[in-house]
This record gives structure tokens, sequence and C-alpha cells, in this order.
């Protein structure tokens, strides 16, 4: 018995020497395991927002709705501050991540992280307002509980205590596709601009009267020539309804799909005969004098309309 509680004080001494020693070594490790793992984690759902921004942005609930893949719902901390888990709640980005779902979720301590993810909101960017789901990753440290002072509102992370956290950058894949969107946009009014110039100079008569945007021959849709408009056009003329210019307009005027594709995987329309249009068949009389008009068109993923308008001008 004597030697018995020997042994177990000596262990008791080894073990509170080998504590002190491992002991700030290992909260370091834990540490920097979180930090690693939220940086995956926020790599991850970057990815997916980027690769499914339509689907996302275009529901307004707080959730990531990534199409047929799923939704990733906010995995919020309960009334004690704790992150439960949640069964599948990363399965929809399993392909994106370096890890299991289940294992993805957790922090360098073996706890859950949050994610929180904020209804719908509006970013103004060069006078826009942009569509974008704010969205964060909290770990509640090593008590593993987020703290009542930690708050995410406005797309802004403020951490308490030991939380450590990262905002996922949402507003930087809306600005870039928004950004993308604009330029294929511009792209496409200005080979659509210069196409205007290049069939009016084929043109013999060069008649300022011609609306060399679209086609007036009677195989062109409406499907009766049509005086005002350029009779041998490649692009058929969009009274009934915009068309989109992958198979209507890109090949005529030099494009690709990739070119006429906006940020958010939409094909851009292309309209040359509406009634804010100048153009022969406009109904208002004004309107259906030169300088004639044309536009491409898409939106942003709440439907908001995005318009880029080409003016036929001669050069």
């Amino acid at each position: 018995m004597i030697e018995l509680t020997v042994v177990i004080a000596l262990m008791g001494i080894l073990t509170a020497a080998t504590y002190n020693f491992l002991g700030p070594q290992l909260k370091w490790k834990s540490r920097t395991d979180t930090d690693n793992r939220l940086t995956l984690l926020r790599n991850g759902l970057e990815t997916a927002y980027r690769q499914n921004i339509l689907s996302i942005d275009g529901d307004a609930q707080a959730q990531l709705n990534l199409g047929a893949a799923g939704i990733i719902a906010a995995v919020a901390p309960n009334a004690q501050g704790y992150c439960l888990p949640v069964a599948g709640a990363l399965a929809p980005i399993a392909q994106l991540l370096r890890s299991s779902p289940d294992e993805a979720i957790r922090d360098g301590y073996g706890r859950n992280f949050c994610i929180l993810i904020a209804a719908r909101a509006a970013l103004v960017y060069n006078g826009q307002n942009l569509p974008y789901h704010p969205v964060a990753i909290v770990s509640g440290g090593p008590n593993a509980r987020v703290e009542a002072g930690t708050t995410f509102v406005g797309g802004q992370l403020t951490l308490a205590g030991d939380d450590v956290g990262m905002v996922v950058d949402t507003a930087g894949q809306a600005i870039s596709a928004y950004a993308q969107t604009m330029n294929a946009l511009a792209r496409a009014s200005g080979a659509m601009q210069q196409y205007f110039s290049a069939r009016y100079n084929a043109d013999p008569a060069r008649a300022p009267s011609i609306d060399y945007f679209g086609c007036g021959a009677a195989a062109c849709p409406p499907g009766v020539a049509a005086s005002g408009w350029d009779g041998a056009n490649g692009i058929p003329t969009t009274c009934a309804t915009p068309v989109g210019m992958d198979t209507t307009v890109a090949g005529v005027i030099g494009l690709t799909r990739q070119d006429v594709t906006d940020g958010y995987g939409q094909i851009l329309q292309y309209d040359n005969c509406g009634a804010t249009l100048r153009n022969p068949g406009n109904a208002t009389a004004d309107m259906q004098l030169p300088p004639f008009t044309t536009a491409a068109m898409t939106t942003l993923p709440d439907g908001t309309p995005l318009t880029q308008t080409a003016v036929g001008m001669v050069y």
C-alpha cells in the first residue's frame, strides 16, 4: 500500500509537470488547428457561393440554396451558446472540402462550428444594389461557448471572449459576378454597335433611315418584309420578345457563347424592337426615327434588370 501510494503520488507530480510543460503547446495546437479549419471551410463555402451564386442570391431566405445540390442551413448557437452538430450540414459541398463534411464542420477543439447566414441583403456597389447573403463561421474557442458579445450584423463579425471566427467573402463574390456581367454587356453592346457600322458601310445605299440592327426580310421574324430594316441582315428583329444571344446573335457579331454569358452563368438577351428602343417597329412615331438603338440585357439574381444600350452610329 505504501509503495502504491508513492507511485500514485509520483504519477500526480509527473502529470502536473507534463501538463505545465505541454499544456500551452496543446492549446496553441488547438488554436492553430481551428484557424486552419476555419480557412478551409471558408474557402469551400466561397467556392460553392461562386459556383451557385444565381440560385443562392435568387433565394431571399437565410440559407445557401445550391439548387440541385441541396441547401446549407444556418447553424446558430443555442440558448447556452453551444453550436450543436447538425447531421449532413455540409453535405451539399462535400466535393469542395478537404475532409468529410462531418469533420470539416469541427474546430481544433473537436467542437462544432457555428455557420451564421443572414437573409438576402443589398450591397451598394457603383450605385447598384447587389443582392448577397452575409455568411460567417464562428468557433466557441476553448470553452466551446459562443459568447453573448459575439455578433454578426450587416456582414460585420464582432468576436467576444475567446471566440474565433471568419467572414466568408460573399460580398466579394457578388461584386466579382456583377463586374463580369457589366463587362459582358459592354462587350456585347460594343460588338453590336460595330456591326451596325459595318452593315451600313456594306450597303451601297448607305441610308440613314435604315435600322441596321435587325433584318427586315420576309424570312426574318416577325415574318414579313418590313420597311426601315436591313433586308440582308443576319440578326432577326425581336418585336415578339427578346432572344438569347448565344443562338441568334453572338456568331453574327463575332462573339462566342462565353462572351455573351454573364457573371451569374446566364446568357445575355438581345432586343432591337422594344418599346424603349428607337426602331422602325416602335408604336410611337418619334421612336421610329434614327439614331436607332438596340440593347443587351440580363438580370441580377433577384430579378433586377441590367441593360446596356448600343446606338447606331456610323464611323
